[in-house]
């Protein structure tokens, strides 16, 4: 069920402590929480524990797990509601109103945030009625605390709180103006922005100390060649100290290769990125690249991931560092088994057969195991031990050992 791939030095302590946290105990179940059933010993790493079945239409797009993980928020295009379930007993506790008029989120790669201290959630959006790109809302009463708006053209893309709380981050493709926001979250007023052209980010990820922000995106405009680079934005220096040309640009299909994704590592040290490879193109082995592992610092490209075509929806580490997930590739028949979850799909059921989620150690250097199906979203709660999908009408979640 296991094989090789390509592997960096860095992560050998963190894969030592992987692989004896993965050992499982034959007889010793995982203690009950709430209506949750025992993990069962199957061999697997993430074991489906339950349901939540959405009314139709609801594509997952967008997931967060609360701070303290009794809570799962889910946010779709096709719908003007963001839902939050009580995942443990399998019941929507609240409804949230989007706002009206061209609110979806289905062009937002990161459209869904708690905040760290779980009082508030940020949901990203196309542009809407009154300018509107971003929605905050008061966790416990409902109320909302803040509409964020844009008068220039373009939309949210991506959003994130910083680790202490204290900011919030969120960028846009447009071509005027800043491309990275920065918002104080006590009195959200604008602190400092980011102007990145020619560059144009589609999506972010904060490092977990909060130093340092990730851009991934690609190069554009009259004259430009189009490059899929990641900008490494220090924070106290509110500029760009590092760019990475991340994937090659291929001239006939500029756009292949889009960064759709992006992921720190906990070290705060190493960030994936994962990009688009669509199924049209014909392609010869040896495969390209889907996934790729940079050292933020340096900018030394250390692990890679090839594939016959890939769309990189999601790209998580668990926060403890033990494994890396990312969806969809191609299923790899050598590993992928168990049942093809077609409803775990934004497109279609028949799909789902072919395309898997992967499981990988914290190092990238063993693939663990594949879930059949084609996520739009995936969350990790923040002590590691679960994982939500979401797919058409339905979020499936499941418990990591």
């Amino acid at each position: 069920m296991k094989r090789q791939i390509d592997s960096y030095a860095p992560f050998t302590r963190l894969l030592l402590i992987g692989a004896i946290a993965c050992t499982t105990v034959p007889g010793v179940s995982a203690p009950k929480r709430g209506n949750v059933p025992d993990e069962k010993d199957t061999g697997e790493v993430a074991t489906e524990i339950a349901q939540l079945i959405e009314k139709s239409p609801f594509n997952v797009w967008g997931l967060d797990f609360s701070p303290d993980g009794k809570y799962l928020a889910a946010v779709s295009p096709s719908s003007n509601e963001i839902h939050v379930w009580d995942w443990r007993n399998r019941r929507i506790v609240r409804t949230l109103e989007k706002v009206k008029q061209g609110s979806s989120s289905g062009l937002a790669t990161e459209p869904l945030r708690y905040s760290p201290d779980g009082r508030m959630l940020a949901n990203c959006h196309r542009r809407a009625a009154g300018n509107v790109v971003i929605r905050i809302w008061n966790t416990e009463t409902a109320a909302i605390v803040r509409d964020i708006t844009t008068p220039q053209l373009g939309i949210c893309r991506a959003i994130g709180f910083t680790p202490d709380g204290g900011s919030f981050a969120w960028i846009s493709d447009r071509p005027k103006g800043d491309q990275l926001m920065i918002h104080s979250t006590e009195s959200w007023e604008s602190i400092w922005g980011l102007n990145a052209v020619p560059f144009y980010p589609e999506t972010l990820a904060i490092s977990p100390d909060g130093k340092s922000i990730a851009l991934g995106g690609h190069t554009g405009g009259p004259g430009v060649v189009a490059q899929h680079q990641i900008l490494i934005v220090d924070v106290a220096q509110r500029a760009v100290v590092r760019t990475i040309d991340a994937f090659p640009t291929i001239p006939t299909a500029p756009m292949e290769n889009q960064i759709q994704r992006l992921a720190w590592h906990p070290d705060g040290v190493h960030v994936a990125a994962g990009a688009s490879l669509t199924a049209s193109l014909k392609r010869a082995a040896p495969w390209p690249d889907a996934i790729r592992i940079f050292n933020a610092r340096s900018g030394k490209l250390l692990g890679r991931e090839p594939a016959e075509y890939a769309n990189i929806w999601t790209l998580r580490y668990t926060p403890n560092g033990k494994y890396l997930i990312a969806s969809h590739f191609k299923a790899s028949t050598a590993v992928a088994g168990g049942p093809a979850r077609e409803r775990l799909s934004l497109d279609s059921g028949a799909r789902a057969a072919e395309v898997a989620i992967r499981i990988w150690d914290g190092g990238h250097r063993q693939l663990l195991q594949e879930i059949r199906g084609e996520p739009g979203a995936a969350a990790v709660t923040r002590d590691g031990r679960y994982l939500a999908l979401g797919g058409d009408d339905i979020i499936y979640v499941f418990q990591l050992k």
